[in-house]
């Protein structure tokens, strides 16, 4: 019976010295002007035990009213052993802020402040009119209200804004000591495309306003309302072709893209001999209101053999759409057969073949005559010519027989 009073005598002292503590908290961060601030880190050093030390709680965030709870246990059973402070950190855009309190002697809420400001931004276009456009300030993104507007609370310091309209995005960097606003202008403008071919006749083409593709109408127009950009890239492709612009469209809102899409004409194929050459002329032309013309940079070339040597020259221009060479040949009579090769700046190319026959009299002219033979992609001119002489001819002998009869 006595051992068992000391048992109960020990047990109640230890009891009387065990100084386990829970305690919940209430905590509310502000701003300089003591406005709540929503989305605050708050944390709670204390100790756990004297053989566990001190321990930071996990993170809280503060809630609309700026508020959140924490609930702390010691199980520190000496008193002596037991340390009953605790801090509260709270940090918010980069700034933060501690304080040291008791479990005996602490508000009922604890109010932490932490320099933060609003930073109000405005999304509009050139003449007021609020847009709808994502606004991000390192991370935290917000869409903007009816009004373009959306609302940060910052610490204070150097933050790093972008909008993102319509995929258009601009940045700034803004320094905040203060409440402050910034507004962000995105000019919105009309543009039209029409693609025509060489002639000024529609085409349906595809075409894409910064990668982003639409298709013209039967017509070959396509509109584009409210663009956000000066100067926006444009692409057209139409049968495999692309053409591209860079319009500035305070200055400019329609683009006409023409494609070229027949081949230039080769005719009026014509040729005479002097002293070893034969001069070959043709008249070449690129017709169309919108065709894309000639480069020098693509020169014409003919092609032609001389007694099985093929060689090759150069078209050079001589006025009025024609163009000539001089094809060698040191033979005295000889067939020379050609190919004319022309191409436009659209990529559109033509051929013309022909035959050449020569013969060459003993004093030097050109007996026989020079008679160029037209190629079947060619001007089949010198042939009809030719052709209706013979024919003629023979109805006039033909009439004369007849009247002598």
């Amino acid at each position: 019976m006595k051992s068992a009073l000391i048992a109960l005598f020990f047990m109640l002292l230890l009891c009387l010295n065990y100084a386990e503590f829970v305690e919940t908290l209430s905590i509310q961060v502000a701003d300089q002007d003591l406005r709540l601030i929503e989305g605050a880190k708050v944390e709670v050093n204390y100790q756990l035990s004297h053989i566990q030390g001190r321990i930071t709680t996990t993170p809280k965030y503060t809630d609309e009213n700026g508020g959140v709870n924490f609930t702390i246990t010691n199980t520190e059973y000496s008193e002596t052993n037991t340390e009953k402070d605790f801090q509260v950190i709270a940090s918010y855009g980069g700034q933060s802020a501690s304080a040291s309190y008791t479990i005996d002697l602490h508000p009922s809420v604890i109010v932490m402040q932490v320099p933060a400001y609003y930073l109000t931004v405005f999304v509009r276009d050139q003449n007021g009119k609020p847009l709808a456009a994502l606004v991000d300030i390192e991370g935290d993104k917000k869409g903007t209200d009816t009004a373009g507007r959306a609302v940060f609370r910052v610490g204070k310091g150097t933050h790093e804004v972008e909008t993102d309209y319509n995929g258009i995005k601009k940045k700034v960097l803004i320094d905040v000591d203060a409440d402050a606003s910034r507004e962000f202008i995105y000019p919105l403008y009309e543009l039209t495309v029409k693609v025509v071919d060489e002639q000024g006749r529609g085409l349906v083409a595809s075409v894409a306003m910064n990668d982003a593709y639409q298709t013209t109408d039967a017509k070959g127009i396509l509109k584009f309302s409210r663009v956000p950009q000066d100067q926006p890239k444009i692409t057209v492709n139409y049968m495999g072709l692309k053409k591209e612009y860079t319009p500035y469209l305070p200055n400019e809102n329609s683009i006409r893209a023409a494609f070229d899409i027949t081949p230039p004409i080769v005719s009026d194929l014509s040729a005479n001999y002097h002293n070893g050459y034969v001069r070959l002329r043709a008249k070449i032309v690129d017709e169309g209101q919108y065709a894309s013309g000639f480069s020098e940079e693509t020169p014409f070339i003919v092609d032609y053999n001389v007694e099985g040597n093929k060689r090759q020259a150069e078209m050079y221009p001589v006025g009025n759409n024609f163009y000539e060479t001089e094809m060698q040949t040191l033979k005295k009579s000889a067939e020379i057969p050609y190919k004319i090769s022309v191409s436009d700046m659209d990529g559109n190319r033509n051929s013309l073949s022909g035959m050449y026959n020569l013969t060459i009299s003993t004093g030097g002219g050109n007996g026989g005559g020079v008679i160029p033979n037209a190629g079947t992609e060619g001007d089949l001119t010198p042939i009809i010519v030719v052709v209706v002489v013979v024919v003629v001819g023979a109805l006039i002998a033909r009439w004369y027989l007849r009247r002598d009869e």
